[in-house]
């Protein structure tokens, strides 16, 4: 198609020059084959190798994006919560004890006592008294869910390291913020009532002990998942913890499930 184009400016450069144009069959020769050879590429598989490497001073707007498209209208310091991710980039995004995490726990507690009050003297209880690790899984559109499973085995790799040289990354319970929507109305017979943007998260909702979900449809200023515009859904946040003893299987359970898509 590039090329095409190019074609046709110096077609059109010559025109307005007084010059004399090649003949027509030759041009139209060559838009054809520029066509078949681009209709040769469509429909194809292509593979594509992604990197994981340590997050950087370079990723913070990137890192800023991705969270504010999970949090987005909250009162949560994003910045403050990047920079924490970046500078603890030796074993994922485990967050310490900062004023962006204080906001957090108060953005859970107060949206599980009104969406889910019987779990949250629990979920109090437990943020509390247990060793607490913020669990983030945010990517950009396109990337495939696949992608997780090597994401969380890396990151469960990097903490026994940090663990083995006496760093604080022993959890009790992992606490995941994950997107999602659901319909305004009760939703008919089969229909599930609940649905993942990320849909790997769906199948750790199985394994969770807890989870609560809230609206967050007067939060927005634009979701780049259309299918959060159907009048008929509204976007939701639900949050889900589980033990940290059942991270390992969770993620046998992602590879054996996101195998068969």
């Amino acid at each position: 198609m590039a090329s095409s184009k190019k074609k046709r400016a110096v077609e059109d450069s010559m025109k307005a020059a007084g010059e004399e144009l090649p003949d027509d069959g030759s041009a139209t020769s060559e838009d054809d084959c520029t066509d078949e050879s681009e209709n040769e590429f469509m429909d194809q598989e292509v593979q594509v190798e992604f990197e994981a490497r340590m997050p950087e001073d370079s990723d913070f707007n990137g890192i800023k994006t991705l969270l504010q498209q999970l949090f987005l209208k909250t009162s949560i310091n994003l910045s403050e919560m990047t920079d924490l991710i970046i500078s603890q980039n030796y074993v994922g995004s485990v967050i310490k004890e900062k004023e962006c995490v204080k906001q957090l726990v108060s953005l859970v507690t107060t949206q599980c006592q009104e969406a889910a009050p019987e779990l949250s003297g629990n979920l109090t209880e437990i943020l509390h008294h247990d060793t607490v690790g913020l669990l983030l899984n945010e990517r950009f559109i396109n990337i495939p869910p696949q992608i997780t499973v090597p994401a969380f085995q890396s990151l469960r790799s990097d903490m026994e390291k940090a663990c083995r040289k006496n760093m604080p990354f022993t959890f009790s319970f992992f606490l995941m913020l994950c997107k999602t929507y659901r319909y305004k109305a009760k939703p008919k017979p089969g229909q599930p009532e609940l649905f993942f943007s990320n849909p790997e998260e769906e199948l750790i909702s199985d394994m969770s002990d807890l989870s609560a979900t809230w609206s967050v449809a007067t939060e927005r200023d634009g979701v780049s998942d259309g299918r959060w515009d159907m009048d008929d859904m509204e976007a939701t946040r639900t949050l889900l913890l589980f033990q940290a003893d059942k991270f390992g299987a969770i993620i046998d359970k992602l590879k054996a499930e996101l195998a068969k898509t």
